[in-house]
């Protein structure tokens, strides 16, 4: 499935619940392509596309320009059958500065667009060092 999501990154495998991203991997991607589970998974809730769209710039704004995102599907294991899309923003900000950020975000747009996800897409926040000269 091709959809223009810049500077999206994705996990090339499923975690379950797992909100530890430190053991997960994630690979640059062209800006068209998804994971196979991830592209299997917008297929069957296609409704999550533009909510996708339009939360690149949403967070943009929140985190800056050069925040890089993580998709990934994942299942909880207290539900059966439940998986649901995770959106990882990818930080080296201080845990409380990132979270008021994801708050922000949260209370300027997510809250309101909550209801169009039905209940298959969670926005999260991943911990990752900065390397020299690369920010995040």
């Amino acid at each position: 499935m091709a959809i223009a999501l810049p500077v999206m990154e994705y996990n090339v495998r499923k975690r379950e619940n797992v909100r530890s991203s430190g053991a997960a991997s994630a690979l640059p991607l062209p800006l068209e392509d998804f994971d196979p589970e991830v592209d299997a998974f917008l297929k069957r809730y296609p409704f999550l596309l533009p909510l996708l769209k339009e939360s690149v710039d949403q967070l943009r704004a929140h985190f800056g320009e050069t925040t890089t995102l993580s998709v990934m599907v994942e299942t909880d294991p207290e539900v059966e059958d439940w998986e649901y899309l995770v959106i990882a923003v990818r930080t080296t900000l201080p845990a409380d500065q990132a979270q008021a950020q994801l708050d922000a975000f949260g209370a300027a747009w997510w809250l309101d667009k909550l209801p169009c996800a039905q209940g298959e897409l969670l926005f999260t926040l991943e911990f990752v060092c900065a390397l020299p000269g690369r920010h995040t």
